[in-house]
């Protein structure tokens, strides 16, 4: 097998392959020879007819089958001698093959760029101490405190906030009656003058007020309207926070509240630790499409900018763009995110990264759980949306190529 590349440009190669005809000749006839050991052709016991009628009955099945399996063959071996990374299905511009005649291919393919002097190790990287102080974790105690907060019956009047269980009547409407409304005070469900005649009541009080609703409400019966209403109190119920003290850590888990403090500070300190090396990273990588200058593929591109374009026309500030303007204005930042690719892609060949089915399924399952999905939903969703999991795949790919970047930078306290 013989092979020429052409560079019609730098991310973009045409190859000629030419095989001998004896090459792909010994091919079929090894495949034939297989096929009439097994083949029953009447008249001939098994394995003993001609080989010409096998030929004959099987020749052209037998042609494609061992063409289909040597062209791909050919195409891997011209990549790894020229050391070719391509990004794109090859496109054929002639395919020449009669029986027993060379084969002759010509197609086009993008490949990857070379870089010239690439190398992201040991990138200068500015660590910043990272603390965790007092309030911080008093912050996220409270937040705790009032995730656990409940509703519980109270004697005293109503005041704001509290959670209160009313019936209610309409004089306008016959005295319609609307029971068991839970109506929680000052909150925008209800209009205010609904709320300020029931706060300083008290449970079995009946209050009567004036009250205009708003267009939009929840009981389309009263939307809009002015109305008299007799109000019954039926129940008042205050928002309790428990105390903060060993036995609310020991509901969370811990056996003493400053148990409960030492690890609310290993676990903010951690997020702020994790939230601080994905804005390393975002950096690095930005650093690195900035510093090496090279030319990217143009279906890669083009395929990034239908994407942004995409994502832009769901949002409002592009309403009055057009699609052709949007493709100008998102350009340059496509050609940014194609180079970052490009470069991870480098990377994680370079430290062979590969994404185990496992790590796939393991990252579904995050993924699934943040959506309130199930993950057989979620591999649904990306089956329709992208025709199988390689998207994903591929950003847990870059990911892991980014973090190599990352391992090998040089931090500088």
């Amino acid at each position: 097998m013989q092979s020429t590349v052409e560079n019609i440009s730098v991310t973009k190669k045409r190859i000629t392959i030419v095989a001998p005809s004896d090459e792909i000749e010994k091919e079929i006839q090894k495949t034939l020879q297989n096929l009439r050991t097994k083949s029953k052709i009447p008249g001939f016991r098994p394995g003993k007819a001609p080989i010409s009628l096998i030929d004959k009955k099987y020749g052209k099945e037998v042609e494609k089958e061992t063409l289909d399996r040597l062209v791909p063959e050919y195409y891997a071996l011209i990549l790894k001698e020229h050391d070719l990374h391509p990004v794109s299905n090859p496109h054929f511009e002639s395919n020449t093959y009669e029986r027993k005649n060379d084969l002759k291919l010509v197609f086009t393919v993008e490949v990857r760029p070379p870089i010239e002097g690439f190398d992201y190790k040991g990138l200068p990287v500015k660590e910043d101490e990272i603390k965790v102080d007092d309030e911080e974790v008093e912050t996220f105690l409270n937040r705790l405190l009032k995730s656990k907060a409940a509703y519980e019956p109270v004697t005293r009047p109503i005041e704001l906030e509290d959670l209160v269980i009313v019936d209610f009547t309409v004089t306008e409407q016959d005295n319609k009656s609307y029971s068991d409304q839970y109506i929680k005070i000052g909150a925008d469900e209800y209009p205010k003058e609904f709320c300020d005649a029931l706060i300083g009541k008290n449970i079995g009080q009946e209050v009567k007020t004036q009250v205009t609703f708003p267009q939009i409400f929840i009981k389309e019966t009263l939307e809009g309207k002015t109305v008299n209403l007799t109000i019954n109190i039926k129940e008042v119920k205050s928002l309790v926070t428990p105390a903060l003290d060993d036995e609310f850590a020991k509901d969370m888990g811990h056996e003493t509240l400053a148990a409960l403090k030492e690890i609310l500070h290993t676990n903010i300190l951690n997020f702020k630790k994790d939230n601080a090396a994905k804005a390393v990273k975002g950096e690095i990588v930005k650093t690195l499409v900035e510093k090496y200058d090279f030319p990217v593929p143009e279906t890669h591109l083009e395929n990034e900018i239908d994407s942004l374009v995409k994502n832009a026309k769901s949002l409002k500030e592009y309403a009055d763009k057009s699609e052709d303007e949007l493709k100008v204005h998102f350009r340059e930042e496509a050609v940014k995110n194609v180079k970052a690719m490009v470069i991870l892609d480098i990377i994680g060949e370079e430290n062979k990264i590969v994404v185990s089915d496992k790590e796939l399924q393991e990252r579904l399952i995050i993924m699934a759980q943040a959506m309130s999905m199930t993950p057989e939903a979620l591999v649904q969703f990306y089956a329709t949306r992208e025709g199988s999991l390689e998207s994903l795949r591929y950003t847990i790919f870059r990911e892991k190529a980014v973090d190599e970047i990352y391992a090998k930078a040089n931090f500088i306290s």
